[in-house]
């Protein structure tokens, strides 16, 4: 019996180191299962994140070559020369080092670049030279273990790199006459009880309302039309988006500050001052969402202020379609109505259109400084 028993202990014992062995096994290849994604996702984490550091330099040297370009003497720029006052190293372009980690001596820098940032105006089909230019920029996060090398010199090591690309240009925005409101039929173009369009004085040759064709204008009574003359026909109004700013609509719309498809709502509610807003389709303004601000307003559609909404903007307005304007309201530069419309109808007070060439002229010199393409490419190195 005591020898049974030994024996079947015995087996006991090999029962359970059987059990138990392949368990700490799987529990064993589970912990080093699990420590490997939690080290391979950090590591995929600190891939990822310097990546996007590195993206996020070369975009910021593609603004500091924008501010370099606007704040150039002579303007449209010819020639791309960075100096010592714009970079640490003019011999490669425009660029700047700054500290990311310095725990684990983790730099970055971004290099505008003096061979691959060009002209393109004449490519583009374009006149003249420096209306156009491609800008390249890279960024890099690298390890900094000698400061006396240079970023891409051992003992220094490269982590990651990448290249963006876009273009800036110059717009050429010419303001088709003097007057306060533009058309293109005069026939369509009303101006009701309470409108307030104020040209010039006499003696000043500052129309109030210009219009191509198809007159006359309708005027109500109680409309207060001032102007040199008051209104007047002019065959050779230019009226399209290339005439007035010197590109196609798809091009403008790609350098505006503000786009928008749904109307006022993607819109802030005091527009910033010498911005470029272009909106695709028709939109309206009211009291909850006033047109305030000044700089270039461009809609594709219909512009529709509201009764009591107390827009008041200054600049320039282009209108494919129509406007209703209603009071109260001030606008102040220059509308170009394509489509026509109607000034001062309900409401209280007045839908005022006031003539600013020195609003107008101000605008158009800040807002056709050169300004960036919302499209960019990005390439790694």
């Amino acid at each position: 019996m005591t020898k049974i028993f030994k024996i079947l202990m015995g087996n006991r014992d090999g029962l359970a180191a059987g059990i138990v062995l392949p368990v700490l096994s799987i529990l064993f290849f589970s912990a080093s299962t699990l420590l490997y994604v939690v080290v391979s996702g950090s590591r995929k984490t600190t891939s990822f994140l310097h990546k996007q550091r590195a993206i996020d330099l070369a975009q910021a040297g593609t603004h500091d070559a924008l501010f370099w370009f606007r704040r150039q003497e002579t303007l449209p720029v010819t020639v791309f020369n960075p100096t010592d006052f714009d970079s640490e190293d003019p011999s490669l372009g425009i660029q700047r080092t700054v500290e990311i980690d310095e725990r684990n001596i983790v730099c970055g820098t971004y290099v505008v670049e003096n061979s691959l940032t060009r002209d393109l105006t004449a490519e583009r089909g374009e006149i003249g030279a420096g209306w156009i230019w491609k800008i390249s920029s890279f960024g890099v996060v690298y390890r900094e273990m000698d400061e006396t090398k240079s970023f891409d010199e051992p003992p220094n090591e490269i982590i990651e790199q990448v290249r963006v690309r876009t273009e800036i240009r110059m717009l050429n925005i010419t303001p088709t006459v003097e007057g306060a409101i533009v058309v293109d039929k005069g026939r369509d173009m009303t101006c009701d009880s309470r409108s307030m369009v104020l040209g010039g004085n006499p003696g000043s040759g500052l129309t109030g309302i210009y219009y191509k064709r198809s007159g006359p204008i309708t005027i109500r009574s109680g409309a207060n039309i001032r102007g040199d003359p008051a209104y007047k026909q002019y065959s050779d109004l230019k009226l399209t988006c290339r005439d007035i700013f010197g590109i196609d609509q798809g091009s403008l719309r790609d350098l505006a500050d503000y786009t928008s498809e749904a109307g006022a709502i993607d819109l802030p509610l005091d527009l910033p001052d010498f911005s470029l807003i272009y909106i695709q389709g028709d939109i309206d303004f009211n009291f909850a969402h006033p047109l305030n601000g000044g700089g270039i307003l461009f809609v594709d559609g219909n512009l529709t202020i509201d009764v009591g909404s107390g827009s008041s903007f200054g600049g320039m307005i282009f209108i494919t379609g129509e406007i209703d304007m209603r009071p109260p309201a001030w606008i102040e530069g220059q509308v170009i109505a394509v489509g026509g419309g109607s000034i001062g109808t309900g409401g209280y007070d007045k839908a005022s259109i006031i003539y600013n060439k020195d609003v107008l002229n101000l605008v158009c010199q800040l807002i056709g400084n050169y300004r960036m393409k919302r499209t960019y490419s990005i390439e790694s190195i």
